[in-house]
């Protein structure tokens, strides 16, 4: 199992992290004014959760990925997927929001990430790490334009 584990968490990590390169704070420009006070959701409002989940998925994956080979069980691999699909839910919720092609791109892709997973938590340990790793490189391949449209770079 041993062999099994390190290179799939390592291409979890991977896909993460180039899931959301360059995601983070704005650049600095500051829209909101002190006389504006309406609760109107901009555009830069939804691209910023949009971000912060991307970020949010990050670290979720970045947890698979530091898991030791004492620490993996099929509950705890259970367990990370549960979050990282609570998370992917959020994303897609929040880029119904927006306008144009983020919001099939995300719908699609995690549409494909719950279908190629199953049932996680029917599989031995080493089909779950197969299975959650490659769930995770085919949705950071959907995802890869996403942190660049909405502006997380």
């Amino acid at each position: 199992m041993r062999r099994l584990s390190l290179p799939i968490l390592v291409v979890a990590g991977l896909a993460a992290a180039a899931l959301v390169a360059g995601c983070g704070d704005d650049d600095g420009d500051d829209t909101s004014s002190a006389t504006t006070t309406t609760a109107t959701t901009t555009t830069a409002d939804v691209d910023a959760e949009l971000c912060s989940s991307l970020t949010k998925l990050q670290g979720e994956v970045e947890d698979v990925n530091s898991l030791s080979s004492s620490d993996i069980s099929l509950q705890v691999i259970t367990n990370e997927y549960d979050q990282i699909t609570s998370t992917v839910d959020q994303l897609a919720a929040e880029a119904k929001q927006t306008a144009g092609d983020i919001s099939d791109q995300v719908t699609s892709a995690v549409d494909k990430f719950k279908s190629s997973t199953g049932d996680i938590s029917e599989q031995s340990v080493p089909e779950a790490l197969v299975t959650l790793g490659s769930a995770l490189g085919t949705l950071e391949g959907s995802l890869k334009d996403v942190s660049s449209e909405a502006g997380c770079s």
